[in-house]
């Protein structure tokens, strides 16, 4: 199948093939290559720079304009961090050039497999490199600088100069895998000794693993050693550390990071981030590449059954970086590419043998019959993924606890509990004291639906013939009136009864709504779940479940295209063959995993970019509300000075951060680690926490929510398809971050304060 590029005789017409082969194959290559950099550049800044983007962003940045802060940070990429330090120095430092270098270097790990094809093969090479291009781990790492994408392309370097190297004796390449090596363990990633050692595992490996009685694994090691230019070598890579390191002599600082590398690997096998599932790397690999894991581990086994020694190398390659990711518990989403690469040159070799020629015996199979069969599978798994997607969706909402209370500072005046969970209509109990009046705020959202709730307050007043009859308090209150809230006060030691209920003409309509009530001067937040309680009183959180119940026809779809998937497995296999029939179901499946997987990287780095609930993004998710903090600071200095960055601002907090990432055009901001009384420049920027530090002026203020999280333990087995197919879960993401931003009065426009002295 793969003819060797010397292959070119005299005979014109076998020139002309050749010539022929050869540029569709560079075609090939530059199509897949232009293919991957427009995914990984377009739309490159929407989102704003996460937390570990920003301090490599900002580690760069400090180098260009040391004025900053007179402490820079220090890079985690000493090699990302010099040609951003370029970048910022020649363009500009926004989002996009922070991170056009990765992403760059992320559309260039694409065209590495051309350097292994004569070891991989034509034809495998080209499918690994469309493996590589839509990648969603791939894809993700390089559209948010993922330090482990650098890695990665100096080990697809290192792979095949060390090949060249050893087979030609060239000193050279030699010096080339040395330096690539010494790249890899400093100037990347501090788990770049991973790829390090898994490479040389791998090549253990293969050399172990071969059928040649003349020399021994150990012999050829032996030969390598001490053919290898060692003191050439150890002086180019020194150099290249120091120099990169130091960000051209720059940063001298940051060589403390080079120093430290080791330590902080070895300390990534004690220590987890909190709430983060153990094998990091793993579970990344499964939830976005699991087509191409899969795949790779099957092309694992037929490389320890009958493949040749490159094979095995990638087999050990892969064996390794799974026990790795499995016992290593500091490692970054990025990491996945420990799984991701080596299984994709494991499974574009399977994918080459599987397009040889299924006939065998009497089977005589045409050539349309296993794309054929690659297709109708491939469709039925894009059904069934639809039909899943909807059924997910329902069981989460109806999987959810009917009603569940929050109480904050309960009052003995008042308690509230749910007493009937009829579909259509939700009461609550409140018990009152006598001699007390109960104030507070009813309020009801929509927040699914179409549903339109009313809302009633009644009181039980037993009668003389012993029953029990009930008298209108309040309402009845409309949809409308209850989105903004209405206040109820209740008086004497009675039952009362608040009952939320579908109005007349809606009784089809379907949806959720939440029940709130909260004291009279609570501070609203944003959302739903962003109420701050200054008062002591009850307060309770209802979600009410009003949904059509599981769709019959949808279950009856899904079970239908399972046997119809089963019954073209089996009807492909009686026609042409078992053979033919495996073949077709693996590239169906594998056709459905990366359309599926290339949509779950794009969302990924778009979409749910600062949704905790992305796997990617759980420890990390991008910041909110920035964009909003500077256009205030932007109004309020034009408004105080005439120009947009004029404003004088304190930052209680540290300076790489996606916060001063933002506020990085802002020469006059300053970060402190305490705030006091002397405090006074026309903006102020405090964690929330500290709100209510003294300042030296008046000031008005506005909180904003930066950050937050989601915890794993809260994934219940009916909110895992919805998080699968949707990223939705019955418990949202918390605030982990909340600042507050105060404008002094004079600049706010709102009343001239005095000048305080400083103390």
């Amino acid at each position: 199948m793969d003819i060797s590029l010397d292959a070119i005789t005299s005979n014109p017409k076998t020139n002309a093939r050749a010539l022929l082969r050869i540029s569709l194959e560079s075609a090939l290559y530059i199509a897949i290559f232009t293919f991957g950099l427009i995914l990984r550049v377009v739309q490159l800044d929407a989102v704003s720079l996460n937390g570990v983007e920003a301090h490599e962003a900002l580690a760069a940045l400090h180098r260009v304009q040391p004025h900053m802060t007179e402490n820079p940070a220090i890079a985690n990429n000493p090699l990302m961090a010099l040609i951003n330090q370029f970048l910022f120095f020649v363009i500009t430092d926004n989002n996009f050039t922070a991170r056009i270098a990765t992403a760059i270097v992320g559309a260039l790990l694409i065209l590495t497999p051309y350097l292994w094809r004569e070891r991989l093969g034509r034809v495998a090479a080209l499918v690994m490199s469309l493996f590589i291009c839509i990648s969603p781990v791939a894809l993700v790492a390089s559209r948010t600088m993922g330090g482990v994408i650098w890695t990665m392309f100096f080990a697809m370097i290192t792979v095949w100069a060390f090949d060249h190297a050893h087979q030609k004796q060239d000193k050279g390449l030699a010096i080339l895998v040395s330096a690539c090596v010494g790249i890899m363990l400093f100037l990347t990633e501090p788990t770049g000794a991973f790829t390090v050692v898994g490479l040389v595992f791998g090549a253990l490996f293969a050399l172990w693993t071969r059928h040649d009685t003349r020399n021994t694994w150990l012999s050829t090691v032996g030969q390598v050693t001490r053919a290898w230019p060692w003191r050439d070598a150890l002086l180019l890579t020194l150099g290249i550390i120091l120099v990169v390191g130091t960000g051209l002599f720059a940063s001298p600082n940051s060589l403390t990071f080079v120093g430290s590398t080791f330590y902080r690997l070895l300390s990534g096998f004690v220590s987890r981030p909190d709430d983060l599932p153990a094998a990091f790397a793993l579970v990344v690999a499964l939830r976005y590449d699991l087509g191409l894991v899969l795949f790779g581990l099957l092309g694992m086994y037929f490389a320890l059954v009958e493949g040749d020694q490159f094979s095995r190398f990638l087999a050990g390659w892969l064996f390794f970086s799974v026990i790795v990711s499995v016992f290593y518990q500091n490692s970054t989403p990025d990491a996945a590419l420990w799984i991701v690469i080596p299984a994709a040159g494991l499974a574009a070799r399977l994918t080459t043998q599987m397009l040889r020629d299924p006939s065998i015996g009497y089977w005589e199979v045409p050539r349309w019959a296993i794309p054929v069969h690659a297709f109708i599978t491939a469709s039925l798994l894009v059904s069934i993924a639809i039909n899943t997607t909807r059924i997910s969706h329902v069981l989460y909402l109806e999987a959810r606890p009917f009603g569940y209370h929050f109480l904050t500072n309960p009052l003995h005046s008042a308690e509230i509990s749910s007493l009937d969970d009829n579909i259509s209509q939700n009461v609550y109990q409140i018990d009152t004291a006598s001699n007390v009046t109960v104030s507070f705020v009813a309020q009801i959202w929509r927040y699914q639906g179409d549903i339109e709730p009313i809302m009633r307050v009644v009181v039980e007043e037993p009668q003389a013939n012993g029953e029990v009859q009930e008298v209108l308090v309040a309402g009845p209150y409309t949809y409308d009136e209850l989105k903004d809230g209405v206040a109820i006060s209740l008086r004497g030691s009675n039952r009362y009864l608040i009952k939320v209920s579908r109005s007349v003409d809606q009784s089809n309509a379907r949806g959720q709504y939440a029940f709130i009530t909260h004291p009279p001067n609570a501070i609203e937040g944003n959302s739903l779940f962003n109420y701050r309680l200054d008062a002591p009183f009850f307060w309770t959180l209802v979600r009410s479940l009003s949904n059509q119940n599981l769709p019959p026809l949808t279950l009856m779809i899904t079970v239908f295209l399972l046997m119809l998937l089963l019954i073209s497995y089996f009807l492909a296999g009686s026609i042409w063959g078992s053979r033919t029939a495996w073949r077709g179901v693996g590239f169906g499946f594998l056709i459905y995993f990366l359309i599926y997987g290339m949509g779950l990287g794009w969302q990924a780095s778009t979409v749910y970019a600062n949704d905790p609930r992305e796997l990617w993004y759980n420890a990390e998710p991008a910041p909110q509300h920035l964009n909003t903090i500077i256009q205030t600071l932007e109004d309020m200095s034009i408004q105080a000075h005439g120009i947009r960055n004029a404003i004088e601002i304190t930052v209680l907090g540290k300076n790489d951060t996606p916060l001063a990432w933002a506020l990085r055009n802002f020469p006059n901001a300053v970060y402190v680690n305490s705030i006091g009384g002397d405090t006074n420049t026309e903006a102020v920027i405090v964690p929330y926490a500290q709100r209510n530090t003294n300042l030296s002026g008046d000031y008005v203020g506005q909180d904003f929510a930066l950050s937050q999280m989601w915890h794993w333990s809260t994934l219940s087995w009916a909110d895992f398809p919805s998080w699968l197919m949707l990223r939705e879960t019955s418990t949202d993401p918390i605030d982990t971050e909340r600042v507050m931003l105060w404008i002094r009065k004079d600049v706010y426009g709102v009343q001239e304060v005095i000048p305080t002295q400083s103390n």
